[in-house]
Parts: structure tokens; C-alpha cells; sequence
């Protein structure tokens, strides 16, 4: 963190990079939207994500996509299969790199400013585990819905205090305890029990 503040003539300093300028949305021949109304932009952010998500959701779907889960589930037994778990780790690493730079593009530009503070803090890392917890291990919408709770909460918490971090421990410490497969797996459980109940026991009788 030291190092990026330092490095003041690329990065800012503290201060950070803004007043990036946003340019139209153009599709040579068939559309030209302006990007600078608030309203615009809000939609031009929720296609990209609409997209991201049915990209990644897809890729799951294919063979490569399949060992990638395999991998996730048990990866010593997809090595034994003789995949190389290694280098397909390496490409979910890059994958997964890809569209961090595509989230932080949306959020620099709707910033409009991008600080190491902001942008390398030790809890924008943190983050991202915390939304996975709360959200659903396992799960591809756990993450997002993790997110946009988190999300809420820290907007509702702002009103009142600015111990958020501190509200997002206690939040992740309860998930722990109480549903350590986040709400998704909460949610799965509770659906489980409600539609398929258990069978009854019978009381076998005893042959003499």
C-alpha cells in the first residue's frame, strides 16, 4: 500500500485518479447512447453484469467448465481421473482475474475515482470471502446474492455508525455458527425439510 501511495505521478497518491471521461456506448451503425445520465449508465451496468453472470454460468456448463467444478468438489479425485489440477486451477485464476477487471472498470467510471485506499484496502480482499461465506459455498448465486445483502446492510448500517466493518465480523461469525453453508444452503435445508420430510420411523416387531 505504501509502495502504490508513493508512486504519486502514476497512481495519485492519496488522492487517487478521477475525472475519467465516459464515453458513448456506440455500436458503429446501430445505436449511440449517451453514458454521462446517471440513469444510463445504471442501465449500461446492469447488462454487463447480466452478461458476465450468463458468460461464467455457461462456461460451468462446458466439459472444461465440468472439471472446474470437479476440481472445486474434489480435486484429488479429479487429479486421479488424470486431469492436471494445477493448470486448470491457473485458468479459473485467469477467468476470475478477467472479470474483477471488468467489475473494476463499472465501479472506477461510476466513482468516477479510484484511490489506492479505496481501491487496494485490505477489506475490498476480505470482501469477496465475505460475500462467498454469507452468500452459499458452492454456489453460483451465493456469491451475488451475498453481495447484495452485504451491500444493503452496510448502506443501512452507514446511518447509524461507522463500525461497518465491525457489523460485517459479527453478521460473518453468526453465519458460521449458525448456517456454515450461507444462505443458500440455509434456504436448501429448510426446503428439504419442508417438501421432503423425513419419513416416519416404524417400529419393527420384535421375532421371538
Amino acid at each position: 500500500m505504501k509502495y502504490i501511495i508513493s508512486l504519486r505521478n502514476i497512481t495519485g497518491g492519496e488522492d487517487g485518479i478521477g475525472g475519467f471521461p465516459i464515453p458513448p456506448f456506440n455500436i458503429p451503425g446501430i445505436v449511440t447512447i449517451n453514458m454521462k445520465p446517471p440513469e444510463n449508465f445504471y442501465y449500461f451496468a446492469i447488462v454487463v453484469l447480466g452478461v458476465s453472470l450468463w458468460i461464467m454460468w455457461f462456461f460451468t456448463k462446458t466439459p472444461f467448465g465440468q472439471i472446474q467444478v470437479g476440481v472445486r468438489d474434489n480435486a484429488m479425485r479429479i487429479d486421479y481421473l488424470g486431469f492436471k489440477v494445477t493448470q486448470t486451477k491457473a485458468v479459473v485464476y485467469v477467468f476470475a482475474g478477467a472479470f474483477a477487471g471488468v467489475a473494476g472498470s463499472i465501479y472506477t467510471l461510476f466513482q468516477n475515482l479510484i484511490a489506492a485506499d479505496s481501491g487496494f484496502n485490505i477489506m475490498v480482499s476480505f470482501g469477496a470471502i465475505i460475500n462467498t461465506l454469507v452468500g452459499g459455498l458452492g454456489s453460483f448465486f451465493g456469491p451475488v446474492w451475498g453481495a447484495a445483502i452485504m451491500q444493503i446492510l452496510e448502506e443501512i448500517t452507514t446511518r447509524y455508525t461507522d463500525r461497518v466493518e465491525l457489523v460485517a465480523g459479527l453478521i460473518l461469525i453468526l453465519i458460521i455458527m449458525f448456517a456454515p453453508m450461507g444462505l443458500t444452503g440455509l434456504v436448501t435445508g429448510l426446503k428439504q425439510r419442508w417438501f421432503f420430510p423425513s419419513a416416519p420411523r416404524v417400529d419393527l416387531e420384535k421375532v421371538s
